[in-house]
């Protein structure tokens, strides 16, 4: 940062020095005089206001006398070679001086204008050390040496290109005058300065950063959080968390954490940009379920290929819970159905990997075609079974391929394989999920592809109209009932202590064929102290299931903690199901992902399960943190809103 002096009407903020009064100690910083000097022939102008502190502002025993509102601007004029002094005090008895020593504006015309002061400002020691005050570095040149320093932050005598610095509290501006050996004054008056801990920090500064579940699911106790960084300034410090090292741009590190614990750690780039990178809130990797529905469709665009021979990939994520972390060949952050669109380069592959707002993964790896070929592909001949998709929610598939030139490159989601004349390609598929084929011949002819969701759905046997539960000295009874059934053989009801390990406890006849509405009970004389988790299966008479809903019962001791929100996602109301151990009052807030509360209300709750209901319609689509307190204890859980 350079500063000089401009010669023509000199613009001149002056020397000053400015005091409390002793009766006001209690009074603002901000409560402020701000004056210029503007140099004329044989006279200049002084032009000011007031700010901070209480308006009106009464100004005697100076240079000017007179009321002031807040801001306003007014002038007085002195000959040249004179000093001012301007004296306030605000409507609380606050006041503050200005009193100034001047050079005469017939001297300033001589000075050169290579005299100027260079000065910067180091915020390391704030965001780097964590200490509360920064460091400012400068130097004098042109002019005629030796400089004197005063009246402000530094004072002391300086040669021409000596470095000198000094310390200043993070938040606070600062100031200091510099006069030559010839009279020649710079004013250096920082005043408005954005504080350290602020920053000032690129956008594209950031941390990609998912939670790998995988080693839990193999039976570990510890799950890995992968991460790297992009974008600041490397080299990136990492520390003050569960990492602490050295990382380049796009360097990939990892550590482990005990499952069920969050994860924290804070990056400091080159320059001193922070970032907090804090996780506390993580549904148990153990306690998550990975949605089939949760799929990356992706397609690419043979018809407008470069000349480069790159060629357009799209892609989107379904299912699980938004938002997405993207990696591979692409990398950022996703909501559920947004497309997004990537150039690939010809005969190249591309990989995706999608993390869910519960840590569910995804990946995809793709042999890309040869887009450029301009004969036609393969034939494909396609046939859906969709026998099995009653009894177990999947569909077998087979794709038979001839014609043109064998052996046949087959990429997508059923597997990437080489296939003979005739050769097929068997698979059993989810019922509702995407297939997608790209095949070429070995002349690179093609792609030949096959893009379509197939749907096997077999008809609801049972219109359920409610499935309910409550404690009683004989057992824990569930109650459900019926608007219709078709061919309805039996209900299965299951039960779990913990809402993720469920075991059959039970079954009841169906009413085969009904149009009445029918009622069902059960007891369960074996329900276990605290929360009990039940759900209800119904079985067809030819085998094909439907599941239900989980609801929930309480006996005897419970705790304080959240047990469910559903839906999730949401996009009107949402249902919050808590558990109390003591009649109380409770605060159930929701914030947004800046830590804002967007939502509060208070409600009086029993002992056991509690259930409230909350608008949400108003809230803008993302994630939300649902917290509940009783003033000692604290439970939270993850809110989707689409």
């Amino acid at each position: 940062m350079k500063t000089k002096l401009t010669f023509f009407l000199i613009l001149f903020i002056s020397t000053c020095l400015l005091t409390f009064d002793a009766k006001a100690q209690d009074c603002p910083s901000e409560f402020q005089i701000a004056h210029e000097r503007i140099c004329g022939t044989d006279s200049y102008t002084v032009e000011f206001s007031v700010s901070g502190g209480t308006a009106p502002y009464s100004l005697t025993d100076g240079d000017y006398s007179g009321i002031l509102t807040e801001g306003e601007v007014v002038s007085f004029t002195k000959s040249d070679g004179e000093d001012y002094i301007l004296f306030a005090t605000d409507a609380a008895g606050c006041t503050v001086r200005v009193e100034t020593d001047l050079t005469p504006c017939s001297k300033l015309e001589s000075c050169p204008d290579t005299y100027q002061v260079n000065h910067e400002r180091d915020c390391g020691p704030v965001l780097i050390g964590g200490q509360g005050e920064f460091i400012v570095n400068f130097s004098v040149e042109g002019g005629t040496a030796p400089y004197s320093v005063a009246d402000g932050n530094y004072t002391g005598v300086l040669e021409e290109g000596e470095a000198a610095s000094f310390s200043v509290s993070d938040g606070n501006g600062y100031g200091f005058t510099v006069t030559d050996a010839d009279g020649c004054i710079i004013v250096i008056n920082e005043a408005d300065l954005e504080p350290c801990s602020k920053g000032d920090c690129p956008s594209t500064f950031s941390v990609d950063h998912i939670r790998n579940c995988d080693p839990i699911f193999e039976g570990g106790g510890e799950y890995e959080v992968v991460f790297s960084i992009s974008g600041g300034t490397a080299p990136y410090s990492v520390a003050d968390g569960n990492y602490t090292g050295i990382l380049e741009e796009g360097e990939q590190a990892s550590f482990f954490v005990p499952d069920g614990n969050g994860y924290e750690f804070v990056v400091t780039d080159a320059n001193g940009c922070r970032i907090e990178v804090r996780e506390n809130d993580l549904v148990p990797c153990s306690k998550v379920e990975c949605p089939p529905s949760f799929a990356i469709v992706d397609t690419f665009d043979c018809t407008n290929v470069q000349d480069a021979g790159s060629y357009d990939v799209t892609f989107s994520v379904s299912g699980g819970v938004a938002p997405y972390i993207v990696s591979g060949d692409f990398s950022g952050l996703l909501d559920e159905a947004e497309e997004i669109t990537f150039p690939v380069t010809e005969g190249e592959g591309y990989t995706l990997t999608v993390s869910d707002a519960e840590s569910c993964v995804q990946t995809i790896e793709r042999e890309a075609p040869f887009c450029s070929k301009s004969c036609p592909g393969p034939q494909a001949i396609v046939e859906v079974d969709c026998a099995g998709a009653a009894a177990n929610g999947e569909y077998s598939i087979s794709i038979t391929v001839s014609g043109t030139v064998p052996p046949y490159i087959v990429t997508g989601t059923l597997g990437d394989q080489f296939l003979d004349e005739g050769g097929q390609i068997n698979a059993t598929v989810p019922n509702g999920t995407q297939v997608f084929i790209a095949i070429n011949d070995a002349e690179g002819c093609g792609p030949t592809l096959i893009d379509t969701v197939y749907n096997c759905i077999p008809d609801v046997a049972v219109e359920l109209l409610s499935f309910e539960g409550e404690a009683s000295q004989e057992g824990n009874i569930l109650t459900w009932s019926t608007a219709s059934e078709t061919n309805n053989d039996y209900f299965t009801i299951l039960h779990s202590t913990d809402g993720a390990n469920f075991e059959t406890i039970g079954q009841v006849a169906g009413n085969g064929n009904a149009s009445a509405i029918n009622n069902y009970s059960f007891t369960d004389k074996n329900a276990s102290t605290g929360l009990n988790y039940y759900y209800l299966v119904q079985t067809d008479q030819d085998g094909s299931t439907t599941s239900y809903e989980v609801i929930v019962v309480s006996r005897g001791e419970v705790g304080f903690e959240i047990i469910r929100l559903f839906p999730t996602p949401a996009s009107s109301s949402v249902n919050l199901t808590f558990t109390n151990d003591q009649m109380s009052t409770v605060d159930i807030s929701l914030y947004d992902i800046t830590g804002r509360i967007v939502m509060n209300r208070s409600v009086n709750t029993t002992v056991g399960v509690n259930e409230v209901n909350m608008d949400i319609t108003n809230l803008s689509k993302g994630v939300y943190f649902v917290k509940v307190n009783d003033g000692i204890r604290t439970t939270a859980n993850v809110l989707l809103k689409d």
